[in-house]
């Protein structure tokens, strides 16, 4: 929800800039976008173990939706470096998006109520990922990057407030 918070404040005083620089231009926001989602494998994998054991295969999903988007902040740095092209950064966060979608549609759900709410968070992860790559393709990037936001706050507080219940 930090994240999320800072995201919208840095919209704002921009007046809502067509660019995405003005969101991302910090070095901070593209290593957090490496470093949290890597501690957080670190800490699924804890949990359960370590990498080879079976106790937990849905700590191991959580830990494989979090290597995707280390994978898409490692090519946000590689961007910064002139490493990538443009549109690639947007392209990694698309499939990181898709990919804890499509992780989210196959978790283990024990009941009708999981059930529906783990869908609810795959049509808000798949949605995201639609916003992030035609936002890429420049269709409405001012447009797309404030549905983005909107999206990411949906799933900042779904995920507080989840932790809270469990």
């Amino acid at each position: 929800l930090l994240w999320v918070v800072f995201w919208i404040w840095e919209l704002v005083r921009s007046q809502g800039a067509d660019d995405q620089r003005a969101v991302e231009r910090f070095l901070i926001v593209k290593l957090g976008k490496v470093v949290f989602p890597a501690v957080g494998i670190q800490l699924e994998l804890a949990r359960m173990g370590g990498l080879f054991s079976t106790s937990s295969w849905n700590n191991l999903g959580h830990a494989t939706m979090y290597s995707a988007f280390v994978l898409a902040g490692l090519i946000d740095l590689a961007e910064l470096r002139g490493r990538v092209p443009p549109g690639a950064t947007h392209l990694a966060l698309a499939l990181a998006c898709w990919v804890g979608g499509f992780l989210f549609l196959t978790h283990p759900n024990h009941g009708a109520m999981p059930t529906a709410v783990h869908l609810l968070l795959v049509a808000v992860f798949w949605s995201l990922g639609a916003a992030v790559a035609l936002e890429g393709l420049g269709v409405s990037r001012a447009v797309m990057l404030w549905f983005r936001t909107g999206l990411l706050l949906l799933l900042g507080t779904w995920f507080v407030q989840i932790s809270f219940l469990l």
